[in-house]
């Protein structure tokens, strides 16, 4: 069975979490917390070119550049790239260069290989 690696990257508290329980079919509302440097959920997929299925890990990483030492382990073998932000938020808008030079640019990843999310998040999400 084929493994593929995802990462799920962002500003903090922008609900990349939220996305990547969402992805493994986990609808349970939890207290928004921050994740403290990764956490990996696992799920599998059915391949429609193929059969069987195709084993996904999402890691989920942390918008608090304090881990940023960690971020070397999370590239090696990605796969794809998912980058959230705030799109009303303009210092979100300006970190989406630093995720992608963390991430994109030192990886062997290609640019088809990453997807930019904007989303509108509620004024109470917000940070500032």
């Amino acid at each position: 069975m084929s493994t593929v690696k995802l990462a799920v990257v962002g500003p903090k508290g922008v609900g990349k979490t939220t996305l990547v329980n969402a992805l493994v079919g986990d609808f349970t509302k939890y207290p928004q917390m921050p994740t403290k440097g990764c956490r990996i959920r696992e799920t599998k997929i059915p391949l429609k070119s193929e059969e069987g299925s195709a084993a996904v890990e999402i890691w989920d990483v942390s918008g608090d550049q304090k881990y940023e030492k960690g971020w070397g382990v999370v590239r090696a073998g990605l796969n794809g790239l998912v980058i959230l932000f705030d799109a009303d938020n303009e210092a979100q808008t300006q970190e989406v260069n630093l995720w992608m030079n963390a991430f994109l640019k030192t990886s062997e990843l290609s640019s088809d290989q990453v997807a930019i999310f904007a989303l509108n998040l509620p004024e109470g999400r917000r940070n500032s």
